[in-house]
């Protein structure tokens, strides 16, 4: 999975749902002094469309799934609700 190349390109999938085609982006780090050029491929469009797909089944489940402990739980900003 091409995590962050679909999360650049997200905004750029949701006008293309909208109805706008033939969007691209660019995305600027002034501090890096460097600039980054975003298009919606095929395959992150898939990606996409999958993972907006589970999220719509974990919204749907009548009770959240079970606790998975990993160890980057403990720095995590939610832990507290999973450990709650």
């Amino acid at each position: 999975m091409r995590m962050l190349q679909s999360g650049r390109s997200y905004y750029i999938y949701y006008l293309k749902i909208r109805g706008m085609e033939g969007v691209r982006g660019r995305i600027d780090y002034p501090l890096l002094k460097k600039s980054m050029h975003v298009e919606l491929s095929e395959e992150d469009e898939n990606e996409m469309s999958k993972i907006l797909d589970d999220i719509k089944k974990i919204i749907s489940q009548s009770v959240p799934s079970g606790l998975i402990k990993q160890k980057i739980c403990k720095s995590c900003a939610y832990l507290d609700l999973c450990y709650i």
